[in-house]
Parts: C-alpha cells; structure tokens; sequence
C-alpha cells in the first residue's frame, strides 16, 4: 500500500504503480532494507572494485579505475 500511495502533481492525484514516495515516511525504511542486502553482496562479490559508502537511503561507490566504474 505504501508504494501504491500516489503522488500529487500540479494540484492532481496521480496513481502510481512502483517506486516509494519522495519523503514518504516509509521510504528510509524500505532503502535501508534493501541497502543491508545490498551491503552484504558488495562485500562478497563486488567489493575489489572500489570502496561503497553508505549512510540512511543514500549510498556512492568509489572505484579504484575508470574500468572498474565501467
């Protein structure tokens, strides 16, 4: 229901059907959610390629190369 919720736009209610509200206050919560899963497989698969920083719902990752970015 929270992804459900919908947006308004220009004053009119627009029906949405994925993504999480912008400042909903659920959306810190499904981030982090989904950053700890992704944590986890940077740390295992990904990892030699640079260094990912995290914090709350927003994340950055520094690589070592121009081919590792790529």
């Amino acid at each position: 229901m929270w992804i459900k919720a919908g947006v308004v736009d220009a004053g009119e209610y627009r029906e949405t059907t994925n993504g999480v509200p912008q400042g909903g206050s659920i959306s810190p919560l499904l981030s982090n959610i989904y950053g700890h899963a992704f944590d986890e497989r940077w740390m295992r698969e990904a990892s030699h390629l640079g260094t990912y920083v995290r914090f709350a719902d927003d994340g950055v990752i520094l690589c070592r190369t121009k081919a590792g970015a790529n």
